[in-house]
């Protein structure tokens, strides 16, 4: 490899993080940050600047890709070579300089008593937690409580990497990736809802340090602004193909990037009223379910989990899952169209909530029975959720980031498939990138008042829009 930049960049976790997929000799799920986990991120956070550049060119975008981040040395008749280099072979070469020790004690190994109750760092879990860890965090009958099956890296743990990059390799758009990935990405499971978050502490380029910590929300959006694209390509008028940040044009809303906090309910006068969306004194904002915290990663990611799940859930007997907080029921129309599968009708639609992602379990803990709405392809079953979630630390605070990046959400010709337990009951054509309804995901951070009645948990902090998705022409 003939040598050009070297860049170094040193990382901090924020909240817990579970990499890796090692089962260890007690059963519980390992942890280790790999050079592969980080080389995929960084692919992740590029691919998204590239539309800006190429707008829904795949070919291009393609050629760009494979040329720096390497491509399989079969793919499209194997081994071959572009001005000398093998195709199957990256532009840089990535090492972890220093990083956490493998499978970490974070929680209490499965052969030891649990406390009382669950904790992290000697906190309760709180249901807002629990919510968004599922997978990692699970509840368990017998205990009572939610209980942990995977060690992690804790939250305040620093790892560094160092990259080598070829000589006329894009080091630009990798200083990009990297710098984008430590202000809003994260990596291992349950990273688009807040765990396994990131910051940047450190980057250095050819013994040149360019970046500084922010030290406050001030700093950061700017930040974040200068790495995003400020300009699109002129022919942005559709949807990206793949996960990107792109402009709004038209009636047609982009991706959107924000800092929220706990909101307050707003009166929805005048509009109909939806079954479970206030109690007898008004809606139960967020701000009510949360109480009062002190400032911590844990009370941030706990804030993202409640504002879900009253934003989202229907609840159990009309109560979410945090400390039986009245469920808002507003999307009541998914809820319905439950109990008709389950009645056994043809399913001629699919539930507005598919935007936050599929497979999209239902589940009646009443009648036991089971639909979940997935995509049918045999080879692509699920859809990753367009919602990233992010906890950032400024200073002393801890900054609720949530970023949207709608863009085509099933491959051309796929389509839904709806189960009712193992059954099969319907298939559908999913939409056209612009006419699939993302409004479900923007009402999430601004859908105050909307029609009809959509609320939103959160309140965008003073100076916390970074895209708001609207277009400005």
């Amino acid at each position: 490899m003939a040598r050009g930049s070297e860049i170094l960049a040193r990382f901090q976790t924020t909240t817990p993080m579970f990499p890796g997929e090692a089962g260890g000799s007690d059963g519980i799920m390992g942890a280790e940050i790999r050079p592969t986990a980080i080389k995929a991120a960084l692919r992740f956070w590029w691919r998204s600047l590239a539309y800006a550049r190429l707008g829904n060119d795949t070919a291009a975008l393609k050629r760009e890709e494979d040329a720096l981040f390497g491509a399989p040395a079969d793919d499209q008749g194997g081994r071959q070579r572009r001005g000398g280099t093998a195709r199957g072979q990256a532009a840089f070469m990535l090492r972890l300089t220093s990083a956490p020790a493998a499978e970490t004690d974070l929680f209490p190994p499965a052969s030891e008593p649990l406390p009382a109750s669950a904790e992290i760092d000697g906190v309760a879990i709180p249901g807002g937690v629990a919510y968004l860890g599922y997978g990692p965090v699970l509840y368990s009958k017998n205990l009572g409580r939610p209980a942990f099956h995977r060690r992690g890296i804790k939250p305040g743990t620093i790892f560094s990497v160092a990259l080598r990059c070829r000589a006329g390799s894009d080091v630009d758009g990798l200083i990009a990736a990297l710098t984008l990935f430590g202000l809003l990405g994260g990596m291992g499971a349950r990273s688009r809802r807040g765990f396994g978050s990131v910051a940047l502490l450190d980057l250095v380029r050819d013994g040149e340090a360019i970046f500084s910590p922010p030290e406050t929300l001030r700093d950061y959006v700017q930040q974040l602004k200068a790495v995003l694209p400020a300009t699109y390509v002129a022919s942005a008028r559709a949807r990206p193909d793949w996960s990107a940040f792109a402009p709004g044009c038209d009636e047609m809303r982009g991706s959107v990037c924000a800092i929220v906090a706990a909101g307050e309910a707003v009166p929805t006068a005048g509009q109909p009223q939806r079954q479970g969306q206030r109690s007898p004194g008004g809606p139960v904002s967020l701000q009510t379910a949360l109480q009062s915290s002190p400032p911590s990663w844990l009370y941030t990611l706990n804030m993202l989990g409640v504002g879900m799940m009253l934003y989202r859930s229907s609840g159990r007997t009309g109560k979410i899952a945090y400390r039986g907080k009245p469920a808002w029921r507003q999307f009541h129309e998914d809820h319905d169209w439950f109990y008709e599968i389950v009645a056994g009708r043809t399913a001629k639609r699919v539930p507005e909530r598919v935007a936050f992602g599929v497979p999209l379990p239902f589940y009646s803990s009443t009648t036991k029975r089971k639909v979940t709405v997935g995509a049918a392809a045999a080879s692509r079953d699920r859809r990753a959720s367009p919602v990233l979630m992010h906890v950032h630390r400024v200073g002393q605070d801890y900054l609720g980031v949530i970023t949207i990046l709608p863009g085509r959400y099933l491959p051309d010709g796929d389509s839904f498939s709806v189960k009712s337990g193992d059954r099969l009951v319907g298939t559908l054509t999913a939409s056209s990138p612009d006419a699939f309804d993302f409004d479900p995901l923007f009402d999430l951070i601004d859908g105050h008042g909307r029609h009809p009645c959509r609320q939103s948990p959160f309140r965008v902090m003073d100076g916390g829009w970074i895209l708001t998705g609207r277009s400005t022409s």
